[in-house]
């Protein structure tokens, strides 16, 4: 089982489910997986406790479920968080809902139940949650738990406030005393979290409201929950302490969630130099060479001394197609990395050069050097490729552009140029004794070894 799979009971059947995107919303979390057989499964969590789970392959419009992956934050299957939840978790049992509130009768209290209940309105009828509402209510008033009733009032008029119960019980003058709880939200957290959390969801943007929310996530012990909601915070605004007390939570993740965070917030935060600088680091630390050269080339970052001799070090370990993604751009990104260093500009150049020559021409890459030529810049490695396209269309030149072609790592290229050679002069052991050796050294050692036996029998015979 991979890191996105998870097992499943239900009707006593064990099923595998590949994770496909996970949602929060409110206390809610909700996990969308698929069988083998394509079936559509919905996991449902309260904050980080497992409640029950649901197959289906449709969704009522309006229903919580809709309104979630609507309006709340959705992380791919590989995101940390999603990871985090998976991990709390051997296994999952989908149950009856009749089953469900037995169980959850030992864990949760009414309220919490009720509001759990809620989620599931796109399986269960609005009028059982409705009445579900209306037993803890009535229960909550013979027992003379006076506010209680009130919290359950407005959790269900948050719900639907079109309810004709709620819009009769509400305003009862038993309930009065209470009102002025529900004014200040920064009040309210301590009377009735519950609430106040579906109400807080809602406004993100009010940053108040939500630094209280972020402290309630703390007070909880919900560590996924408020890093969930920071960095979506941090995508849409960018904000110092913010940012500061993600750099403390991901501590917490191993090196892969760490880069995956860093690099998902630098794909919506690409001004910031201090969450570039924080992606860069953690990358060399890691010795991540192909996502150091992303995040140095896709942003305008400008890498200290220090950084600058760890980044060249990283070029010599980055793949060819990392540098040739980047070889459009890299030109004019070299001269602002590196400005005024003419050895580390050289470095860079030819780290690209090679990348780009078995897939660009030479009149391409030439011209590529045009913003240096703006500067009154020019490197050796440019007069070798002039001497390369100057020697391509002469046949008598074969051996030179084989040679040149060895100095720029195109072993195939420069074996084709010396069998050419070959043909033209069969009788010259230099050549010869030139293909063995590249022949071992591009790998072809059975063709190596057939060149090896033609140098013997010419040197026999002379």
């Amino acid at each position: 089982m991979t890191s996105n799979q998870l097992h499943v009971t239900s009707n006593k059947k064990n099923l595998t489910l590949t994770v496909e995107q996970m949602v929060m919303f409110n206390q809610c979390k909700i996990i969308e997986g698929m069988d083998q057989e394509g079936n559509t499964y919905y996991l449902y969590f309260y904050k980080n406790n497992f409640i029950n789970g649901v197959k289906t392959n449709k969704i009522n419009i309006n229903s919580f479920t809709h309104r979630a992956f609507q309006r709340g934050i959705t992380m791919e299957a590989n995101h940390p968080s999603v990871q985090a939840l998976l991990r709390l978790h051997n296994s999952f049992h989908l149950q009856s809902f009749n089953q469900l509130f037995k169980h959850l009768q030992h864990k949760f209290s009414e309220k919490e139940i009720a509001v759990m209940f809620t989620f599931f309105d796109s399986f269960i009828s609005k009028e059982t949650i409705i009445k579900l509402f209306k037993k803890t209510y009535y229960q909550y008033r013979r027992n003379g738990q006076m506010l209680s009733a009130y919290q359950l009032l407005r959790i269900l008029q948050q719900y639907d406030p079109n309810d004709a119960f709620v819009k009769d019980m509400i305003h009862n003058l038993q309930f009065q005393r209470y009102e002025k709880l529900y004014e200040d939200p920064e009040k309210l957290v301590n009377s009735d979290s519950i609430f106040f959390e579906l109400i807080s969801f809602d406004h993100l943007e009010d940053r108040q409201q939500t630094s209280t929310l972020l402290h309630l996530y703390k007070t909880e012990n919900r560590w996924n929950d408020e890093l969930i909601v920071r960095t979506h915070l941090l995508r849409h605004y960018y904000s110092h302490d913010n940012f500061n007390r993600i750099k403390e939570m991901i501590d917490q993740l191993d090196p892969i969630g760490q880069a995956y965070i860093l690099q998902t917030l630098s794909q919506f935060v690409q001004t910031h130099p201090e969450l570039q600088n924080q992606l860069i680091t953690h990358h060399l630390q890691e010795k991540q060479y192909d996502e150091t050269i992303k995040v140095v080339f896709s942003t305008g970052f400008q890498p200290s001394d220090e950084q600058s001799e760890a980044i060249m070090n990283s070029f010599t370990h980055t793949a060819p197609s990392t540098l040739l993604a980047f070889f459009s751009i890299a030109n004019k990104r070299i001269l602002e990395i590196v400005p005024t260093d003419v050895k580390k500009q050289e470095q860079l150049i030819r780290a690209f050069v090679y990348a780009a020559l078995p897939h660009k021409s030479i009149d391409e890459i030439i011209d590529w050097f045009a913003p240096f030529h703006e500067l009154n810049l020019h490197f050796p490695i440019e007069q070798k490729l002039k001497t390369m396209q100057q020697l391509e269309n002469d046949p008598d030149q074969q051996y030179e552009l084989g040679e040149l072609y060895i100095y720029f790592n195109q072993l195939e290229k420069a074996i084709d140029c010396f069998k050419w050679e070959m043909e033209l002069h069969p009788e010259d052991k230099k050549i010869v004794q030139a293909l063995v050796a590249l022949l071992k050294k591009a790998g072809e050692t059975e063709e190596a070894a057939v060149y090896q036996q033609l140098l013997i029998q010419m040197q026999k015979s002379s």
